[in-house]
């Protein structure tokens, strides 16, 4: 719970605007300082804010976690940017509020101020949210391009489409990144399956309505189960597969009893985003400290990036060999297959009446023809096939990235 009071809709914050202009009470005014300012700028804006302690709950298991060092760099550049004026108490492993599905709920009471939460949990809430998630299914499947691009394009189009950023705004709460994609989904099996007639009628862990659907239309049962329990379920024989990101599923130590590694080469499967929410607190701070940790946030999503694709090519790598296992490309059939059910998906979106879906499918689409475009500038390139990525990959530099997407966040947040 943070030090002072705090309130819930920054996403509409404006340089110069009050609350009042968007159809609520009190919130903070001032004008934003532009993007990428230096740490002296913001500490002489901020010069005069009282000191504020904001509680961070991650889900990251504790501060020696690898997963850890994006966070714990976030941690300590809005300290160093702002003066030390903002001061973030971390609780590792979700140890205030265990239950995601609690989470926003947590951060509306002021339980904790900042926080994870997954939209897809909470549906019937965030109906037009899940819709943008269906839409994770967009993203380019190259591992390297593809993870940055989507990431950039469902932060630039979710912030310009109102019905989304209302959901939040309804339950008290701000999101600090719109939609957070945890990278491509994989299928992580106890055997190799790698084609339609494998898939037929294998229990598959899905996380999500999209994902159950996408399975079962490729032929295998969907299984809805937490992926707490997944590795058990695994090892008795209960699932053959689960889908996920790579981190859950070594984390989880999924690798450890499904080490075979199925990727998708020409389509993608629906991705189970994990998003960073703010509660009332941020709406009441400083708009240049709003915009501090929101920057800051874009740095440490891509740092997240970075190293999440280096962990992939080595601790996730590591962790299949070492078990037996494999990364594996899924036959064309199952990949042809995948884009015919993914077009099924999209038009539902585009049929949707809670939203302009058509829009909203065609910013998206030509948001990763963009930031794919800029990706390819920063040296982000796919230089082999994804059974060899640890062989091939060297490595991202994340700042500029994260920079050019601050820069457009602030533009469409504070301008």
């Amino acid at each position: 719970m943070a030090t002072i009071a705090v309130g819930a809709a920054a996403a509409f914050v404006l340089s110069g605007c009050s609350r009042a202009d968007i159809g609520g009470g009190e919130v903070a005014t001032g004008n934003a300082l532009p993007a990428g300012s230096s740490a002296a700028d913001f500490q002489e804006a901020l010069s005069d804010m009282p000191d504020t302690t904001l509680t961070f709950q991650s889900t990251v298991s504790s501060a020696d976690s690898p997963d850890a060092e994006s966070t714990l760099e976030f941690i300590e550049r809005v300290n160093e940017y702002s003066g030390g004026k903002i001061m973030l108490d971390v609780t590792w492993a979700n140890g205030i509020v265990p239950n995601v599905v609690e989470v926003d709920k947590a951060l509306a009471d002021g339980r904790i101020d900042i926080g994870y939460a997954w939209p897809q949990y909470n549906a019937s809430e965030y109906p037009a949210n899940n819709l943008l998630v269906n839409l994770t299914l967009l993203r380019d499947p190259q591992m390297v391009p593809g993870y940055y691009s989507i990431m950039a394009s469902l932060q630039q189009e979710g912030l310009q489409t109102p019905e989304i950023m209302e959901e939040y705004t309804k339950q008290g709460i701000t999101p600090l990144t719109v939609m957070g994609a945890d990278g491509p989904s994989i299928i992580a099996c106890t055997e190799p399956v790698l084609t339609l007639a494998d898939l037929a009628g294998k229990q598959i862990r899905a996380g999500g309505v999209a994902q159950s659907r996408q399975i079962e239309e490729l032929g295998a049962v969907p299984v809805s189960m937490p992926y707490t329990e997944v590795y058990e379920a695994l090892q008795r024989g209960i699932l053959d597969c689960s889908m996920s990101a790579h981190a859950i599923a070594v984390i989880a130590g999924h690798t450890e009893v499904a080490p075979f590694i199925m990727h998708t080469t020409a389509a993608s499967f629906v991705s189970t985003p994990s998003n960073l929410y703010a509660g009332p607190v941020f709406t009441t701070l400083p708009v240049v400290a709003q915009q501090l940790i929101l920057e800051s946030v874009d740095i440490m999503r891509g740092a997240s990036i970075e190293s999440g694709l280096s962990r992939i090519a080595t601790t996730f790598a590591d962790s299949v060999a070492d078990n037996g296992g494999a990364l594996l490309a899924f036959d064309p059939e199952v990949d042809a297959r995948l884009a015919e059910i993914n077009e099924g998906i999209v038009q539902d979106a585009i049929d949707s009446d809670l939203l302009d879906g058509a829009s909203l499918v065609q910013r998206i689409e030509a948001a990763n023809v963009e930031w794919l475009e800029i990706g390819t500038e920063l040296g982000y390139t796919e230089d082999g096939p994804v059974e060899e990525f640890p062989e091939w990959y060297i490595g991202t530099d994340s700042e500029p990235w994260a920079s050019m997407v601050s820069e457009m966040i602030t533009q469409k947040r504070f301008s």
